[in-house]
């Protein structure tokens, strides 16, 4: 699934500005560039491997034992902040800023809100089903 995305993606920034380059790792205009770090290499593809893939993919399967399907589905809604602090911890990006912090705070306060609202329709039924 991430290797057609980022050939996908790669495809539209090379069309778009030729001097992007597929397979470069410059962190300037190699498609690759994320990988890039000058002291060590592997750490960067280690941590988008481990974490994004096995943790990610694991996570939300053990989400579906205790979650609903639509609140794990709404959790994808915090990626993006949870991805900038590991690209800020790694060094790759900046601190996020105050309206990603309140955007990720809506974000969790609707989660909190379907999860809230999927417990009481869950209880109504078996109240139902009971009588």
């Amino acid at each position: 699934m991430n290797l057609h995305t980022w050939l996908i993606n790669g495809s539209i920034a090379k069309y778009q500005d030729p001097s992007v380059s597929l397979f470069s790792f410059d962190v300037q205009t190699g498609c690759l560039g994320f990988l890039n770090l000058v002291d060590n290499p592997l750490l960067p593809l280690l941590c988008y491997a481990l974490f994004a893939s096995f943790f990610g993919s694991a996570g939300y399967v053990l989400c579906l034992l205790f979650y609903s399907p639509l609140v794990t589905s709404n959790a994808y809604l915090l990626e993006p902040f949870f991805a900038q602090m590991l690209g800020f911890t790694l060094g790759l990006d900046q601190l996020p800023g105050a309206m990603t912090g309140v955007g990720t705070l809506f974000a969790i306060l609707g989660i909190m809100f379907i999860d809230a609202g999927s417990r009481d329709r869950t209880e109504a039924a078996l109240v139902n089903e009971a009588q």
